[in-house]
């Protein structure tokens, strides 16, 4: 009898083997069918792929002007108006930035102390306060790194 991580183990090979659209991924993340400790680097090869921090509109302002001064290691692709949950011109419309990944790791207060989530939907936030920004990731060429 197969368990439930032989069969996340075999839809994981069969995803990074089919290369799936990412609305597909972003689907068997939220209904929790790939493992939550993956890395995506192999999924969706080719597509952009992005980090993304949240944090209160209050701070958002300073954190985008950090970024733009540090835009080597943090290339900010989109900053989210306040409570925006999907990502305009990247994602598909039943996008939610909430539950689409595989794990969440929550800062409060700048504190080193992370919390894991599987998903943030949940959380007592004021989500209509809060910004997302998109910051450009390694793993969208890494496909063309592995080819060359």
């Amino acid at each position: 009898m197969e368990s439930s991580r032989d069969n996340a183990e075999t839809l994981l090979s069969t995803v990074t083997k089919l290369q799936v659209q990412p609305k597909e991924v972003r689907k068997l993340f939220r209904q929790r069918k790939l493992p939550d400790n993956i890395s995506t680097g192999s999924l969706c090869l080719g597509y952009l792929q992005a980090n993304f921090i949240m944090m209160d509109k209050e701070y958002a302002d300073d954190y985008e002007t950090f970024s733009k001064m540090n835009s080597a290691p943090l290339p900010l692709i989109y900053r989210s108006n306040p409570g925006e949950i999907e990502w305009p011109n990247y994602s598909t419309p039943d996008t939610d930035i909430r539950v689409d990944v595989g794990r969440y790791c929550v800062y409060r207060r700048g504190c080193d102390e992370e919390e894991i989530y599987p998903e943030l939907i949940s959380l007592p936030e004021p989500w209509d306060n809060m910004v997302t920004f998109y910051i450009g990731c390694s793993y969208s060429f890494y496909k063309y790194l592995s080819d060359a």
